[in-house]
């Protein structure tokens, strides 16, 4: 499905192309359809751009495409949170969220998948009893530079790296010149 797609079938929606009117030229004070409360309540938000309408970055899809979209998120049976995120990234149409509910609820496989779908319980990490019993580690990036971050879970010391590689030779370096500064517990 490209732009163009979305474009022609929203050029042939009467609903979509008041609405992609309104976006250009205005809403009025007082509308009476029924059908274009949806998009009202969000019209400071639409945009028009190559004749589709967005919501931020969301594209409003046209309702003759509505199943296309739906069989391209049910692709792999995800089960409703998991088509509803993608979804709510990267487009919209009233009742969207309401659509993808009952197409899970309609499809054998994803209900079958349900229960087999393991659920994390949290198990919380033991306490240290000491310093560098357990050291958190992981890359950030921040204007421009990679940095290691070295977290010690007993005293919660952080230990901040400008890192020019982010190799494993590189994140060595950085923990020997620390064990080699502070000794083995930090």
């Amino acid at each position: 499905m490209s732009a163009v797609d979305i474009a022609e079938n929203t050029s042939r929606i009467p609903v979509l192309k008041k609405v992609m009117r309104h976006v250009m030229y205005g809403w009025p004070d007082n509308y009476k359809e029924e059908n274009l409360k949806p998009f009202h309540k969000i019209r400071l938000e639409l945009t028009a751009e190559n004749n589709c309408v967005l919501w931020g970055g969301r594209v409003v899809i046209p309702l003759s495409l509505h199943l296309k979209v739906l069989d391209l998120l049910h692709e792999t049976h995800p089960g409703g949170s998991r088509m509803k995120s993608p979804a709510r990234s990267y487009v919209w149409w009233p009742n969207m969220d309401e659509q993808i509910e009952d197409l899970v609820k309609d499809c054998g496989v994803c209900q079958a998948l349900q229960s087999s779908i393991p659920h994390d319980n949290y198990v919380p990490w033991s306490w240290p009893t000491r310093r560098c019993q357990r050291l958190h580690m992981d890359f950030g990036h921040f204007q421009g530079s990679e940095f290691l971050v070295i977290l010690d879970a007993h005293s919660k010391w952080p230990s901040v790296h400008v890192m020019p590689k982010t190799d494993c030779v590189a994140v060595i370096e950085v923990l020997r010149s620390l064990f080699a500064a502070y000794g083995p517990e930090l």
